[in-house]
């Protein structure tokens, strides 16, 4: 069932980001159909620079948090309501690509996030590449690593992945 897989990750249909500075959030954008994240259906997201999405439209265009000093759930403190895949300090400000896109046609269109050679913070030479897919109809969520090194140069390469909602009680 879970035997030995490999793939490339592809940004199918996708826009690139408009952040080209490190540690922010993109601008609010449409999922292209309504996704029910823990509960509470979204239509619209934000992308982070520091590799998760977010259901809090209030963090468009803001600061994107990079330091881990605490394990999720961590209420009260960034990122919450988000997918992290994973939460770490990456810096799109230098290089790589962010990109976005709904594909498929209704009732089974996917949201995709690719996070595509995108550096380290501190070690701008190791290059991380991730994806979140999100799912109509399901409300299912998929998140592939297909390359994930460490920096441990730069907070001991702390990084997260999961799932927490908006009130850091689920996760």
């Amino acid at each position: 069932v879970c035997g030995s897989y490999e793939d490339t990750l592809q940004a199918l249909s996708a826009v690139q980001s408009s952040m080209f500075s490190d540690d922010q959030h993109d601008v609010l954008l449409d999922i292209g159909f309504t996704f029910n994240f823990y509960g509470l259906p979204y239509t619209q997201l934000v992308v982070s620079g520091n590799g998760y999405v977010t259901f809090d439209a209030s963090q468009a265009s803001s600061y994107s948090p990079w330091a881990i000093n605490a394990a999720i759930p961590n209420p009260g403190n960034l990122p919450e309501n988000a997918i992290m895949a994973p939460w770490q300090d990456i810096h799109s400000g230098i290089g790589g690509e962010i990109t976005f896109g709904t594909v498929g046609s209704a009732p089974n269109r996917q949201f995709i996030v690719t996070w595509c050679g995108v550096p380290m913070y501190s070690c701008t030479n190791l290059l991380h590449t991730s994806q979140v897919v999100l799912y109509e109809g399901s409300d299912r969520i998929e998140m592939h690593i297909e390359n994930k090194p460490l920096c441990l140069g730069w907070q001991g390469g702390a990084a997260i992945q999961g799932l927490v909602d908006a009130t850091s009680t689920n996760f």
